[in-house]
């Protein structure tokens, strides 16, 4: 029997090619943006942690844009999270939704989640409010329910003209803080680019605290880690 050729086959592998090439650039390409900066000496970091609400970053006012992380700093019995330079910061849909998918791949990699209330407070008169953890708070989380660190940190979103009204993650920076003695263990930080999926951010970050707290092998690291930071004794 004579077999009939098929010429859409080829056509149809070369397309199944190029969606496997462009599939892996789109799955890789937080990936490559991804930089890790432990602090020097940090032991691994604790599965047992407690995630504030990941937060919007928004420029203070028309035209400017500083794309960079928050800062902490211990005040008056707590750990204040104050915004970059002419900027604010705010719980929004896209960051809320951004906490709940990184929740999700945190649990689904082992770790145990404890949760944090939100605490928007002024820093001063004519101030955008900041965000306060109290140390009394996370004293109890430790002696009650075992929390070892807290995880902090703000995501700048942007929009994709192809899809209005869509929120994709043009950069992120978490920071991992021990609860007891307030030292940063690690800087986690997917550098400024063009947006991405939240799904698939949410999926690299929590991967990489896997990474730190050594539940991957140091080998199946994707992204890049940087020299340890300069010793930093924990938040001012």
């Amino acid at each position: 029997m004579r077999c009939r050729r098929m010429p859409w086959l080829p056509v149809l592998a070369a397309c199944l090619l190029v969606g496997l090439i462009l599939g892996g650039c789109l799955a890789t390409g937080a990936e490559r943006r991804l930089i890790t900066t432990p602090a020097p000496g940090a032991r691994l970091v604790p599965r047992t942690v407690a995630v504030h609400p990941l937060l919007s970053t928004v420029p203070a006012a028309p035209g400017s844009r500083i794309v960079a992380p928050l800062t902490a700093e211990r005040r008056s019995g707590e750990v204040v999270l104050q915004p970059p330079a002419r900027s604010e910061l705010l719980v929004t849909g896209p960051s809320q939704m951004l906490t709940d998918l990184f929740e999700a791949e945190l649990s689904y990699a082992g770790f145990r989640l404890k949760a944090l209330p939100v605490q928007p407070e002024p820093i001063a008169e004519g101030q955008p409010e900041a965000f306060g953890i109290g140390l009394d708070l996370l004293a109890r989380l430790r002696r009650e329910f075992g929390l070892q660190a807290v995880v902090v940190g703000n995501a700048h979103f942007t929009t994709d003209p192809a899809t209005p009204g869509s929120q994709h993650v043009a950069a992120a920076f978490l920071r991992v803080i021990d609860i007891a003695s307030l030292d940063v263990l690690a800087h986690v930080a997917l550098e400024p680019g063009p947006g991405l999926e939240m799904s698939d951010v949410a999926a690299v970050l929590a991967g990489e605290m896997a990474r730190l707290a050594g539940a991957v092998p140091d080998a199946a690291a994707t992204g890049e880690t940087a020299p340890p930071a300069p010793a930093e004794s924990g938040v001012s």
